[in-house]
């Protein structure tokens, strides 16, 4: 799986795509493999440390991404599998 991390505060123009471990989600999330991202404004604000709420490090900035449904939670009703999602995550996947 290949993540952009935020290790250190910076420029848009020091993001890195690393190689991490694969995430599996837990028992009450959706799991979408992500085809594409978009780094917004929040997002650079964020990403050079300027956000009045900053998340721990080391992070992926996650405002703004679109995927594929790959897992669900038990008795969930409202998602389906292979769906095509748009999403504004709460908390990044990477961490």
């Amino acid at each position: 799986m290949r993540a952009i991390l935020i290790r250190e505060y910076g420029e848009p123009e020091s993001l890195k795509i690393e190689d991490i471990p694969e995430f599996t989600g837990g028992d009450d999330e959706v799991l979408i493999d992500v085809h594409a991202i978009g780094i917004n404004y929040p997002d650079l604000l964020v990403i050079s440390g300027r956000y009045q709420t900053l998340p721990p490090r080391p992070f992926s900035p996650d405002k703004d991404a679109a995927g594929v449904t790959i897992a669900i939670p038990p008795g969930d009703t409202e998602c389906r599998m292979k769906s095509l999602r748009s999403t504004a995550p709460t908390r990044s996947s990477a961490t």
